[in-house]
């Protein structure tokens, strides 16, 4: 049986300072990778881990946002394997976007809540396998990177 030890008080904390450090510094680009809140996801480490505790992450930090009523919204990215040829490549279970991360360990985002719905109109939006919560939406996001001729792809819990 796994061990899931992604919740406890001094992540919590870590993960508060970042989103009140984040509101002070109005640096929106200050991402939160789920390895600095928890060391033993350094990259590459624990993979199996990653949604799941990027999830628990995640919910704390909106729980938090919320319970302070800020006016942020927090997002959760999910960087996955590029493509080499240009498709549609959405991820429709949590077995899929296991398969499909890439090496890079998820990420918290905070912004202002009235900045990210332009952004989501650009987005695909899919069923939430990953969470219940009809107030939470996972999206699919690619872009052909023409530098590099690839694919590169995302998923974004909002």
């Amino acid at each position: 049986m796994r061990r899931k030890n992604y919740r406890n008080r001094s992540q919590a904390k870590r993960i508060y300072k970042w989103v009140n450090d984040t509101i002070r510094s109005k640096v929106w680009d200050n991402d939160l990778h789920i390895d600095v809140v928890n060391r033993r996801y350094d990259l590459g480490k624990h993979q199996y881990l990653w949604i799941d505790s990027a999830v628990a992450y995640y919910l704390i930090a909106k729980q938090y946002v919320e319970k302070q009523e800020l006016p942020f919204q927090v997002i959760l990215v999910i960087e996955l394997e590029y493509k080499d040829v240009i498709g549609d490549y959405p991820v429709y279970s949590k077995q899929e976007l296991e398969k499909e991360l890439c090496n890079t360990p998820p990420s918290l985002y905070l912004y202002k809540k009235d900045e990210i719905s332009n952004h989501l109109n650009e987005m695909k939006e899919l069923p939430n396998f990953l969470l219940s919560d009809v107030n939470t939406k996972l999206y699919y996001y690619q872009r052909v990177d023409e530098e590099c001729s690839e694919v590169d792809r995302w998923m974004y819990l909002v």
